[in-house]
């Protein structure tokens, strides 16, 4: 090789340790290492980080926040992720979710649907257990760190910091790696706060396909319960739907007519404060006919219940507090009860303070 050509090969190496060195220096000195995780409420965010960085340059903050501004990770509940540049080894991820309103229970398979109608997501029972089962032991955990003063964040396996913490009531969702393989990854999300609904007499059931029922104007119904349900937190066994459209909420054996959605967010609201005195209890409650201007809510016993057959609610205007009375041995003591359903032989009075 000639003194030309010798030269010309080290001008190449030298270029091409350049290259080199700048891209070491690049891609450390933006190198993410922690990741906020904002507006997840079905996944957790390790998840989240996990099925959005992906690929070659998903830990370049410069690259990813420039080159994937929004990805589309493969989640049944996720729609979209935008990828936000805090810093130099920082990213935040905004998460666009698909909201359940509800679901079906098909054979042992559970299919959760949205505000249209539209099926979203198909798992089987025993995977919605474990779900809520690893996410009992994830809270648990949690809480046992914060007791012992420990504020560590999650860490993923390339020891990439996720700040799990920064939308509150986050639900942590598990996940299952079948591989080191994300496209083999099997992500679990958190639905226990999705009702069950039945009595819909659903056709075209299956994921992607809108649900065929007579009157789609349920789903708007079923949107506005789901939501209040979460608000007052009072999530039931199940809804019941009627073929009228009439809801019942079943809490045990405490089964509560809503009747149909006027004045629904009072008649939830009223459902709160009465609950927790039916605890124990097997009967209706009867809010199908309530108004505005309802003092008495009544409650029929089951006949099989140990003690009277009905029982009469004095639910105050704030529909805040229920005080149970005395029980049936006293019968005069209900003498004030202003409204008693007319086939029963014995009642007790519940009464507002």
């Amino acid at each position: 090789m000639n003194h030309k050509g010798r030269r010309l090969l080290r001008s190449f190496l030298l270029v091409l340790v350049v290259i080199v060195v700048a891209a070491a220096v690049f891609f450390g000195l933006f190198y993410v290492t922690d990741v906020e995780v904002v507006g997840n409420t079905r996944y957790s965010a390790g998840q989240i980080s996990e099925m959005t960085l992906t690929g070659p340059v998903s830990y370049n903050s410069v690259l990813m926040s420039m080159l994937n501004k929004t990805v589309y990770p493969d989640a049944a509940f996720v729609e979209s992720v935008q990828v936000k540049y805090l810093g130099r080894n920082r990213l935040r991820l905004e998460v666009q979710e698909k909201y359940p309103i509800g679901y079906l229970d098909v054979n042992g398979t559970n299919f959760y649907f949205d505000k249209d109608g539209l099926v979203l997501e198909a798992i089987k029972e025993q995977d919605v257990i474990a779900a809520q089962k690893e996410q009992a032991r994830a809270e648990a955990a949690a809480g046992a760190e914060q007791t012992s003063g420990s504020s560590a964040p999650d860490s993923r396996q390339d020891q990439t910091q996720v700040q799990a913490g920064q939308t509150a009531g986050t639900e942590s969702g598990t996940v299952e790696k079948a591989s080191h393989n994300s496209s083999d990854t099997v992500f679990r999300p958190a639905l226990t706060d999705v009702p069950k609904i039945e009595g819909l007499n659903a056709s075209n059931i299956q994921v992607g396909g809108i649900l065929k029922v007579k009157d789609a104007s349920v789903f708007q119904t079923i949107l506005s319960l789901t939501k209040l349900i979460d608000k007052f937190g009072i999530q039931p066994d199940y809804v019941e739907f009627a073929e009228d459209h009439t809801m019942t909420l079943h809490y045990e054996d405490v089964r509560i007519q809503i009747g149909g959605d006027t004045l629904l967010e009072e008649k939830v609201s009223r459902v709160a404060a009465i609950l927790p005195e039916l605890e124990g209890l097997s009967g209706v409650l009867h809010l199908e006919d309530y108004a505005k201007d309802t003092q008495n809510i009544i409650f029929d016993r089951d006949k099989t219940s140990a003690s009277s057959s009905s029982e009469s609610s004095n639910a105050g205007e704030d529909g805040e507090t229920a005080e149970s009375a005395d029980s049936g041995e006293d019968d005069q003591e209900n003498e004030g009860s202003e409204a008693e359903p007319e086939s029963t032989e014995s009642e007790e009075s519940t009464e507002n303070n």
